[in-house]
């Protein structure tokens, strides 16, 4: 069960309510990698599955070794034609080596063939390209160096929409190009579309298809908080990637009843980068290992029981997904010490608080002490009905922020002015 309402999320001082991610096609596994024809019978004297050659190999002709357009066994590919009106491109046969990756470059058509489900566009003009994996493995598809903004998914079956098994619209919010990560058995063919996120036009396009041979992050320990009084949590974790520099997060929180946050439109998991979600922050050392931590806060009351957190690499695997139950902070900072301006990860003494002096994200414990007022003067013009204030007094820390009025009238009565009685704050 879930929460019916997407939960709003503070990141440091900056507000932001959780939208869906749109990189929902990175990670997805390919089944079978045949797929039969009416049910996959052989034709009269048509040779079995096993004996079926892959990719181009495959003849299926009238009266071909398999019957009615059933494809071959393992390895088969699927139909090979994508319709009438549309240009099938082949990557295998057109594109140029690159050490062990393979760029194809070419211009989508005019017109709009295909659509992805990771789009909320209705339309934009395409071109679809056929692969067939060499060897088994997980394959990275990138259209990395386009010109416009991307759309990239992956069908089983180019005459069937149906058959989408992945869906890609952007690599970041500040990439606005694609990539998809698809794990393919050898001679497995699949049909990757490049598609206009917005817009027609014949415009020029790359896709390079890579192996992938690192290994993904792997988590090691995790650490989750919860601050009740602020409604603020945090994770500290540390784990090991020596195949690339960790970039992204998937978060998910639970509460105190066992139900899932909705932090997204589309579920209970949220996606983020590092880079765009200050104060998450992550560093890592020349040996893989590495360090990620940060903090939030909820502005809906809600107790936070249960933190579970990926990390994701610039290639875009994935780590094993873990989970811990939050504690309140317990760490005391000492004065000078870098800390947690949410006060989810740790604390500062009674008599200090964690302030950013220098304006420069780099909260640290300092001593602080409260302002005094020594005068203070109201004016109201009744004819305008406008008011104005002059207060004097001291601040040895120099950081007034703001400040409380209460109006009475002229009975004395307090006057609401906002949603709440009592002072109005400024």
């Amino acid at each position: 069960m879930r929460r019916s309402v997407l939960a709003t999320i503070l990141f440091g001082s900056a507000l932001a309510l959780i939208a869906c991610d749109d990189g929902g096609g990175d990670g997805e596994t390919a089944a079978d990698a045949a797929v039969s024809g009416m049910g996959g019978a052989p034709g009269m004297g048509g040779a079995p599955g096993m004996g079926g050659a892959p990719g181009m190999g495959g003849a299926p002709g009238m009266g071909g070794a398999p019957g009615m357009g059933g494809a071959p066994g393992m390895g088969g590919a699927p139909a090979a034609a994508c319709g009438d009106d549309v240009d099938l491109l082949d990557i295998n046969a057109a594109a140029t080596a690159d050490g062990d990756a393979l760029v194809f470059t070419g211009t989508t058509a005019a017109e709009d063939a295909f659509a992805g489900s990771c789009s909320s566009q209705a339309a934009g003009s395409d071109a679809v390209l056929r692969f067939t994996a060499p060897a088994a493995g997980t394959w990275v598809f990138s259209t990395m160096g386009t010109a416009f903004d991307t759309l990239l998914f992956a069908l089983r079956d180019c005459e069937d929409g149906f058959s989408e098994f992945g869906c890609n619209n952007d690599v970041s919010r500040e990439e606005n190009t694609s990539r998809l990560l698809l794990t393919l058995e050898a001679g497995e063919t699949v049909f990757l579309v490049v598609d206009h996120f917005d817009g027609f036009g014949a415009d020029p396009f790359t896709l390079t298809v890579e192996p992938v041979t690192s290994e993904p992050p792997v988590i090691d320990d995790i650490a989750a908080f919860f601050n009740p009084e602020v409604g603020s949590f945090g994770v500290r974790l540390e784990g090991t990637n020596p195949g690339g520099p960790i970039t992204r997060f998937r978060l998910g929180l639970i509460d105190a009843s066992g139900n899932a946050l909705q932090l997204s439109q589309d579920g209970n998991e949220v996606e983020l980068a590092f880079d765009e979600s200050p104060p998450f922050t992550v560093t890592a050392d020349a040996d893989g290992r590495f360090v990620a931590e940060g903090s939030a806060a909820l502005l809906q009351r809600v107790i936070i029981r249960t933190v579970t957190f990926q990390v994701g690499d610039d290639v875009g695997l994935w780590s094993n997904q873990v989970m811990a139950q939050t504690s309140p902070p317990m760490e005391v900072r000492a004065r000078g010490e870098r800390c947690d301006p949410l006060g989810a990860l740790d604390l500062c003494s009674a008599e200090d608080a964690c302030l950013d002096r220098d304006e420069d994200e780099t909260f640290t414990c300092e001593s602080t002490t409260a302002p005094s007022l020594a005068s203070a003067s109201a004016f109201y013009n009744a004819e305008t009905g406008v008011f104005a204030v002059r207060l004097a007094g001291t601040d040895p820390d120099d950081d007034v922020a703001g400040l409380n009025l209460l109006f009475l009238d002229a009975e004395g009565a307090a006057v609401p002015l906002g949603a709440e009685d009592g002072p109005v704050g400024l």
